[in-house]
């Protein structure tokens, strides 16, 4: 309601019409998932589902290097002279995020026939590689990282599997150096993260670091003194804050914090971060409840 009213007084009827439609449209579907998933078995088997998903998405990258841009998918890019094609999923922006979120959580999730994972993960990183997209590769890092620290096995173990998977990503990434079809998408996640893969490519991109830096201060900064200021900060703007979603016009600033501070100021943000907190709290216990009782769910 806060947004509706902020929306109205900065914007105008126009972007309220907009979020009250929006509201109709969550708040059934909001209420049928609270009161039909009421389970963790369904729960689990929802995220089985959920991950499945994003597996078939994923690989709508490589299929598209025989059949070209599928043409109901949003336009392809270029990127280090190669197609960036757009998934099921997207734009071309989206694979690296959403193959995180499903990438993580076939990590962790138990199967009974462990193939069954291994296909689901490597397809999901087929899919994230191809999409050319930084966010992508700091993904896999990131899920890397997070898998390591939860996975319920010995430290000596973690210790060993550590190091036989950085001896794996070596050699696999040499090997793809190698060939031809494969060197830019190698070259690209080199580069991506510093690294000099020694093959003379496009590079119309920066590397991650820079880029983090970028969108953590430089882009914000820009957006905060020459749009926002402290009254759209301690306000916000209401929907055109969500620039960029849904293809919505409006600040837009590849930072999420930010873009919830533009759309209902700063304490929209902290509730948001509160909320959070809550539930990474909650998680904790029950990662650590779970590993106790030994529950595969």
């Amino acid at each position: 309601l806060y947004i509706l009213f902020i929306s109205f007084v900065r914007v105008g009827p126009k972007f309220t019409a907009i979020g009250i439609a929006r509201y109709f449209y969550v708040l059934p579907i909001t209420l049928v998932v609270y009161t039909v998933i009421n389970t963790e078995e369904k729960i689990h088997k929802l995220l089985h589902l959920f991950i499945i998903f994003i597996a078939i998405g994923s690989l709508t990258l490589p299929l598209q290097l025989f059949t070209g841009p599928i043409s109901w998918f949003s336009d392809p890019t270029m990127r280090s002279g190669l197609t960036r094609y757009s998934s099921l999923f997207g734009n071309v922006s989206s694979m690296g995020i959403v193959g995180g979120v499903g990438l993580i959580a076939a990590l962790l999730m138990h199967y009974k026939k462990k193939k069954n994972k291994i296909i689901i993960i490597v397809s999901i990183l087929l899919g994230m590689g191809m999409s050319l997209q930084r966010a992508g590769i700091a993904n896999i890092i990131l899920c890397s990282i997070i898998y390591g620290f939860y996975v319920n096995i010995n430290l000596s173990k973690k210790i060993f599997y550590t190091t036989l998977s950085v001896i794996s990503i070596f050699f696999i990434g040499y090997s793809l150096l190698q060939f031809e079809a494969t060197q830019i998408y190698m070259s690209f996640f080199l580069s991506s993260i510093g690294v000099d893969s020694g093959v003379d490519v496009i590079r119309d991109y920066a590397p991650i670091n820079d880029q983090i830096y970028y969108r953590l201060f430089t882009n914000v900064s820009v957006h905060f003194n020459e749009r926002m200021g402290w009254g759209g900060f301690m306000t916000g703007f209401g929907y055109t804050g969500l620039g960029g979603v849904l293809g919505q016009k409006g600040d837009f600033t590849h930072n999420d914090f930010f873009n919830m501070a533009a759309v209902g100021g700063v304490f929209y943000l902290i509730i948001y971060l509160l909320l959070f907190l809550f539930v990474y709290i909650l998680l904790v216990k029950y990662i650590k409840i779970s590993k106790t009782l030994n529950y595969n769910l």
